[in-house]
């Protein structure tokens, strides 16, 4: 039952999906991976860092506490950063449609 569920909608997207569909796409995004691919590896290099210079000065049992210390300290933080995008991006799509003044002044 799922897969030809799945396998129709795939012929819809194939149907959809084309050259020129593509290219203006990647046009009209053409600034998204400019702004969010440095902030992005920025972000991956701050936190790879640490346990890198913790092996690098005690050796690999301290990398694994420390590892280990990183891990339980970022689940409460990343739990309650997803819980409010979550409803941030709610909020907005709602403000969207509704009133588009009120969306600027939000943001």
């Amino acid at each position: 039952m799922f897969l030809k569920y799945y396998i129709r909608e795939i012929k819809h997207l194939n149907q959809s999906v084309t050259y020129k569909r593509l290219k203006f796409i990647f046009y009209f995004y053409r600034d998204f991976p400019l702004f969010r691919l440095s902030s992005y590896f920025l972000f991956t290099l701050a936190t790879q860092l640490i346990p890198i210079i913790v092996t690098y000065i005690y050796g690999t049992y301290s990398n694994g506490q420390v590892g280990l210390a990183i891990t339980v300290l970022a689940m409460p933080i990343n739990l309650i950063g997803q819980s409010i995008s979550q409803v941030y991006y709610n909020e907005i799509a709602k403000i969207k449609n509704y009133n588009t003044n009120e969306l600027t002044n939000l943001l």
